[in-house]
């Protein structure tokens, strides 16, 4: 298979030129950049001259519509939260159409930013998973699979006792299930092979 560098085509000057032409297009009054750039929504976003698509849409349809749709076409980052991911979990108990796996890939986009909002909505989705009333498959097989998933490539050990703590608030309350949630965050990381298990117990 043959190799194509892009940047051979492209001038140095392309990413200066391609944010003064953006720059100059949000300059008119009454003017939003709507982008899921992460270097013009950076530039943009504090100064309220632009907005993601996911944001732009949710505001003229349906946001569970949106998400689906989004996450159908594989989107990655969408901010979907864990009473949606847990509809579509239960969706998936049903043999029905769902888009649990890619809500789950969405959340692996982790980074400071949003690190606090996805490990606390992963926690809030394991105690949903957890207390559901029906589960057709291995509960500490579908909670090992969710950590997985959204912790695969994830170095930064902040990141893990932020979950370590979210899991511990979430099931405070929930006796002996608190001892099996951890375990299955263990679990997941020995799966992942990222010799983080040390850091969480």
């Amino acid at each position: 298979m043959m190799s194509h560098d892009i940047s051979v085509e492209l001038p140095d000057t392309y990413s200066l030129d391609y944010v003064a032409d953006y720059t100059k297009l949000v300059e008119a009054k009454n003017r939003i950049l709507i982008s899921d750039d992460k270097l013009l929504q950076q530039m943009y976003l504090p100064r309220q001259q632009g907005i993601s698509s996911h944001t732009y849409l949710k505001y003229h349809f349906d946001e569970n519509i949106i998400n689906i749709k989004m996450l159908s076409m594989y989107y990655i980052g969408v901010p979907v939260v864990a009473d949606f991911v847990y509809e579509e979990f239960m969706k998936k108990q049903g043999g029905k159409d769902n888009v649990y796996d890619q809500a789950l890939r969405g959340w692996c986009y982790l980074e400071t930013l949003n690190a606090g909002f996805v490990t606390g909505e992963l926690s809030k989705l394991a105690r949903m998973i957890y207390l559901a009333p029906v589960v057709a498959t291995d509960i500490h097989r579908e909670i090992q699979k969710a950590f997985a998933t959204v912790l695969q490539g994830e170095r930064d050990v902040k990141t893990f006792f932020m979950l370590q703590r979210s899991l511990s608030s979430e099931f405070k309350l929930l006796g002996n299930k608190m001892a099996m949630v951890l375990k299955d965050l263990l679990s997941a990381l020995e799966v992942l092979g990222n010799g983080m298990s040390g850091v969480i117990i």
